[in-house]
This record gives structure tokens, sequence and C-alpha cells, in this order.
């Protein structure tokens, strides 16, 4: 909007008024609370599942310090979350209460801490809605379990067919009956005429024992 200059008539005559200003900004309004990466009723049921475990059902202290910090995230009052603020509406101190003197709200995040890590450490609990207490911070964090690979990323394994079963069944079947003869030449016993011309020293070409070439025995070492 332009700034427009007003003539303002009084006794002493014609006086030029200031400039129009713009009005002053309204206060900045906080900023919201950022998405969550999972919806809040997920992250309830979550919640009372971890609630209801051995680590946490058979405790008064962790289980409500667990509680209050998811609910007023989800609520949206995340950036409200404090020691002091935790010691107040969770474990009953009063207003003047000393974080130095009295550390029983990190003593108890931190167990927290231990107990959620030992819940997720179980079998089955990937496919769960993870909830963190990070170090450092009372602020929970809600993570969506991790996502399994998408059937276009999957390389099926081809399954032979019925015709290659067809084709290489009477293959592997001719190459053991060659491989049986073959290795019937090489190592079948020598005959009874064999034996006879050997211990007469008289033996002939015809009567010796067949000597595979090395090339044979290769490739008979190679099926």
């Amino acid at each position: 909007m332009a700034n427009t200059r007003k003539e303002i008539p009084s006794q002493y005559g014609k006086v030029t008024a200031v400039p129009d200003q713009e009005p002053n900004p309204p206060d900045s309004v906080p900023e919201p609370s950022p998405p969550l990466a999972v919806n809040a009723p997920a992250v309830k049921e979550e919640l009372e599942r971890i609630l209801a475990s051995p680590h946490f059902r058979n405790s008064k202290r962790y289980p409500a310090l667990l509680r209050f910090v998811v609910e007023r995230t989800l609520e949206g009052h995340a950036a409200d979350i404090k020691e002091r603020t935790i010691a107040m509406d969770v474990f009953g101190r009063k207003a003047g209460y000393d974080p130095s003197l009295d550390p029983v709200v990190r003593i108890s995040a931190g167990e927290v801490r231990k107990r959620l890590a030992q819940y997720y450490q179980e079998p089955g609990r990937e496919s769960e809605i993870r909830i963190d207490l990070p170090l450092g911070s009372y602020q929970p964090e809600f993570n969506p379990p991790p996502s399994f690979p998408s059937p276009e990323s999957h390389v099926p394994v081809r399954q032979p067919t019925s015709l290659t079963r067809r084709i290489a069944i009477p293959a592997i079947l001719i190459v053991a009956a060659l491989s049986a003869v073959l290795l019937f030449r090489v190592w079948r016993p020598p005959t009874a005429l064999e034996q006879f011309w050997n211990r007469s020293g008289l033996s002939t070409g015809r009567a010796r024992h067949w000597v595979p070439k090395p090339d044979l025995l290769a490739f008979l070492a190679s099926l």
C-alpha cells in the first residue's frame, strides 16, 4: 500500500501530516509441531503394547514418564516437554524443583531408554512402530517400521521349464552311459586269453591292456 500525505488545517495554517505508516505486525505465532511420520492412533496402540510388556508393566514411574511425553507430543505440545515440567506433572515435584539436587527425571529417562531398547530387541518387533527417547532430549520420536522391498526390486529366480527338463534328462543319461563305457574299457580286468598270453610272454599287441591317452583321462576327470 502506497504512503499518502494529508494536509490538516489548524489555527496556524495548513500542516502537512506525517505519511501514513503500516500497522505493526502482530506478535509472531509459535510454529506448529512438525507432522508425525506415523498417525496418532497407531502410536497410541504401540504405546499400550509397550506399557503392557514385562519391561514396563511392573513399574509405576517409567510407564508414567513414557505415557506423559508421548501423549503431550501427540497433542502438539512437544516443545513444552522439559525436565522441570516432567518433574512437576509426572513425579509431583513442587515449583521450586532444582534438577541439580534431584535428578529423578534424568535417571528415569535413562531407564526408559534402556527398557525401550530391550523391548525392540525382542523377535518380531521389526514390524512395529518404533518409539524412541533420544539422548539429551525428552521429546519422543516415532518412526514407522522399515519398509520391505517392493515387488519391482525383487528379481525372480527362473524355474526350469518342462522343455528344459525334457532336454536335460536325456543328455545326462547319455553322458553317464558314455562315461560308463569309457571307464569299463580303461579299468576292465584282463580276460583269460589275455592272462594266458601275458604269462607265456608271447603277448601280442591285441592282447595288451589298452592304455588311455592323457587327453581322455583329463576329459573323464572333468565329468
